[in-house]
């Protein structure tokens, strides 16, 4: 964010975490801990408190829950004159809402809603009563000089065990049943009989590990697929990727991340079509969308990919320029800045 322009301050209700230490060490004032537990009222005095005493122009809350609620209601109280909120849901398994009742309930108060795609847009909509007005859409964004192409990091295949020959499919994700990694072991069965030369990455932890490595032996894969675990060097394994996936079920997915991260590293994509995902993947240009829970559809298209080297060249680039006209950081916080002003402008308070 400009820092002549804005002076960005972090209120985190509860524990500050990773993040919290980050924007920390760049010199942003974090405030943690406002709240004690769901019954402490006294956070609106806390929060009341900070707002006037820093001054602040503008508030954008994250998620439902009591940041948006208590959020949005300290800034009325405070007079705070610009109220946003960023809401990050296209579906919710077994639920009508994902926004609590009373949340929902005080859309009035806010000046704008922030969708980070048009899906969410129209589930916002639809099912949160949010006004279809006060939503602006503003896609997430990824550090394009962080991940940006290169050449693979055969150490990367060394370390890991794979052949250097070896074409490698990959998929990067948290272990938990939602991500479908069982849909993805599935398909990997189903190339590795076609393609021999072709390894099997799973970049990500979580509770469902052991119970993916023995389904994983069940299908005959030992040897073909590698359980990485957590990574810090995601730009780097991402390199050694010939093909990226992510077949998650509906309900997990909005704009995920992994994907972006791919398609920033000229990785082609194959993806369920859930959430945003086809606002990120253009379906035969930077990858292919396939349905939820079919292996072999999955696995057809990647096959596809794996046997033309040229086309899944191709898809990547593409995507490495779609991220860079509509996913980038830059573009991110610089719609966030338009936004902000554009209020405040209204309200003649700039």
């Amino acid at each position: 964010i400009d820092r002549d322009r804005f002076n960005p301050i972090l209120l985190c209700m509860r524990e500050p975490g990773p993040l919290a230490e980050t924007v920390a060490r760049e010199g942003i004032k974090v405030y943690s801990n406002l709240i004690s537990d769901k019954y402490d009222f006294t956070v609106a005095m806390r929060l009341q408190r900070i707002m006037r005493q820093e001054e602040i122009h503008a508030l954008e809350t994250f998620g439902s829950g009591e940041k948006l609620f208590w959020g949005r209601l300290c800034a009325k109280w405070a007079g705070v004159p610009a109220i946003t909120s960023s809401l990050h849901k296209t579906f919710i398994k077994g639920k009508s809402h994902s926004v609590e009742f009373l949340n929902r309930m005080l859309w009035g108060l806010n000046d704008r809603i922030i969708a980070i795609g048009e899906a969410s847009k129209d589930y916002l909509v639809k099912y949160e009563a949010v006004p279809e007005k006060k939503v602006t859409v503003i896609y997430n964004g990824v550090d394009l000089e962080k991940f940006k192409p290169h050449p693979p990091e055969l150490r990367i295949k060394s370390e890991l065990g794979v052949p250097e020959e070896n074409q490698v499919v990959g998929i990067l994700a948290v272990l938990r049943p939602e991500k479908a990694h069982r849909v993805f072991l599935e398909s990997a069965k189903i190339i590795s009989q076609e393609l021999p030369r072709v390894s099997f990455l799973v970049v990500g932890d979580g509770g469902e590990r052991t119970k993916l490595e023995e389904f994983s032996s069940e299908l005959g894969l030992d040897g073909r697929v590698i359980f990485a675990g957590n990574r810090s060097d995601v730009p780097e394994v991402l390199s050694i990727f010939d093909v990226a996936v992510l077949c998650s079920d509906p309900y997990i997915e909005t704009l995920p991340t992994a994907i972006l991260e791919a398609m920033a590293m000229a990785k082609p994509t194959v993806a369920t079509e859930v959430g945003c995902l086809r606002e990120m993947v253009i379906e035969g240009s930077s990858g292919y969308l396939v349905p939820v829970r079919k292996p072999k559809e999955l696995a057809e298209a990647v096959s596809k990919l794996l046997k033309n080297p040229e086309l899944a060249q191709k898809m990547g680039q593409e995507g490495r320029k779609r991220t860079e006209e509509l996913f980038s950081i830059e573009r991110m916080v610089g719609k966030r800045e338009e936004l902000f002003e554009e209020i405040l402008k209204q309200k003649r308070i700039i």
